[in-house]
């Protein structure tokens, strides 16, 4: 189920899947002048997949806020149409275009 589903991001981002695997799952340690890959424990590897999440959800709320002032021609005057939006993290109301 969660091999599906970083399958198909990885196909939406145009990203190799085994690439990102590897670098949620595994770090690089020097050992005696020599470097190894080491698998992260699953605590570590849940904290790398916890932020990625938040990244790609950051840029897609982003994305969206950019958007919505595009549509509404939000350029400042009193006219402009305004939108505040509700996500998961509570409510936003920018007074501005953000980017």
């Amino acid at each position: 189920e969660s091999e599906a589903a970083l399958k198909d991001a990885c196909h939406l981002w145009g990203v190799k899947y085994d690439v990102v695997l590897k670098e949620c799952t595994t770090t690089l340690v020097k050992v005696a002048g020599e470097t190894a890959t080491k698998l992260l424990p699953a605590h570590k590897a849940t904290d790398v997949k916890d932020a990625l999440c938040k990244a790609v959800y950051g840029n897609l709320f982003e994305s969206l806020v950019e958007k919505c002032n595009v549509a509404c021609d939000y350029m400042g005057s009193e006219d402009s149409w305004w939108i505040a939006l509700l996500d998961i993290f509570g409510f936003e109301n920018f007074d501005a275009p953000t980017g």
